[in-house]
């Protein structure tokens, strides 16, 4: 049990990048912000290690979440964008089956032919073939894309735009999932909470000029993500800080 919970933990810590149990348990606890797509990520991680405990896979990989983020970013992108209904909750174990399969055959194709990792390819494949999947079905509803700002409007809106960013990390547009996470990151890492920032601030202010027009908040938070995850990893992550770092990032 102890095994199993630990593999789920450092699960959700793999997501950024991170080793650390408690680190985890503060990205698990940050997706009751929106219960639906946190049950959905949840469920997700624990089929993923379940399937590959039973499959006999590398007991070293499940523990440290090697397997399980995928399932985690798959169970919760399907709850993001879709409303639940009864063929969702067929279909979700299937593809996290799906999902578990792909990401052992793309990391060991990728490591083995570049000698690069896997991260989230696995999870970006099986959403867009469930995405396919289900334009055989009619009616299929999609979840209305809304940010939570958790009634914290008095917070400047830099801040606002940068809390909802990191939590929707997890698929948790909300400031609050956002101020806990961002607590994880600088607790485990100033280097990488720096990094964010960096790349957050460049974005809120260079990108309006790029696009010449504001750009709307749900667009901007979905853009901001990216470009924190982008200084996680080459922020100290998968790249040593040096003094070409931030260049290199920016």
């Amino acid at each position: 049990m102890q095994f199993f919970i630990d593999s789920v933990l450092y699960s959700y810590a793999q997501i950024f990048f991170c080793n650390k149990r408690w680190f985890g348990l503060l990205a698990l606890i940050s997706t009751i912000a929106i219960p639906a797509i946190g049950l959905g990520a949840l469920f997700g991680g624990l089929l993923t290690n379940l399937i590959a405990l039973l499959l006999k896979f590398n007991k070293d990989k499940i523990k440290s979440g090697f397997y399980g983020f995928n399932g985690i970013l798959f169970g919760a992108a399907v709850f993001f964008f879709f409303k639940p209904a009864e063929y969702i909750f067929w279909l979700l174990p299937l593809f996290i089956i799906f999902a578990f399969f792909i990401s052992a055959v793309v990391e060991n194709f990728l490591a083995e032919r570049f000698n690069l990792p896997g991260l989230s390819y696995p999870f970006i494949i099986t959403l867009i073939i469930f995405f396919i999947f289900l334009r055989s079905y009619k009616n299929v509803e999609f979840q209305e894309f809304i940010l939570y700002k958790n009634n914290l409007e008095m917070l400047p809106v830099f801040l606002q735009h940068y809390f909802i960013a990191m939590g929707i990390m997890l698929f948790q547009p909300s400031i609050i999932a956002g101020i806990i996470v961002t607590i994880g990151v600088l607790l485990f890492s100033r280097v990488m909470f720096v990094s964010s920032l960096i790349t957050f601030t460049f974005t809120y202010f260079v990108a309006p000029i790029i696009f010449r027009a504001p750009i709307p908040d749900t667009i901007f938070a979905i853009l901001a993500l990216n470009v924190i995850l982008i200084g996680f990893a080459l922020g100290g992550s998968l790249i040593l800080i040096c003094k070409k770092t931030i260049p290199l990032i920016l």
